[in-house]
């Protein structure tokens, strides 16, 4: 009995042994990572980011050039549609499109501090720009609502 004990422990060790003979050992599959390995890797890392944020960065400002034209379109015509009115509406019509191409001035220095900002204060400056562009939108709406609907539109 006892030797059958032994015979039973003994194949089960050398079943155990020859397990997993094909997988490769760990220091077959990976080769030792270096401190050059991990700058290098960092580095490229930190440059394909840098990369992405230019690359979003302008599409940003193309953007948000293409708005502001768009905006700076309609308030010609808004400036048009004003000088056609007479006394007091004139008046008022002028001082609200003066205050919506104030507000545009303001959102065009912010769209060139954008421009020239840096990955540290883009988000910052990205913010300021996007206030600023929500401020001349609303701006817009509410000057034009004022004027009666435009014949040609």
């Amino acid at each position: 009995m006892k030797l059958k004990q032994e015979l039973i422990v003994l194949a089960a060790a050398a079943v155990l042994a020859g397990c997993d003979q094909n997988r490769p050992s760990s220091s077959e599959t990976k080769p030792d990572t270096t401190a050059q390995d991990v700058k290098k890797e960092t580095s490229e890392a930190l440059n394909t980011t840098k990369d992405y944020v230019v690359e979003n960065k302008d599409q940003f400002i193309a953007s948000a050039n293409q708005k502001l034209q768009a905006l700076d379109a309609e308030i010609s015509r808004l400036s048009e549609r004003a000088a056609d009115l007479k006394d007091d509406a004139k008046t008022e019509a002028d001082k609200t499109v003066a205050a919506l191409k104030e507000k545009r001035g303001v959102a065009s220095q912010k769209l060139d501090e954008l421009k020239q900002s840096g990955k540290e204060t883009w988000n910052g400056i990205k913010a300021g720009f996007e206030k600023a562009m929500t401020e001349l939108e609303n701006a817009y709406e509410q000057t034009k609502s004022k004027f009666k609907p435009d014949p040609s539109s």
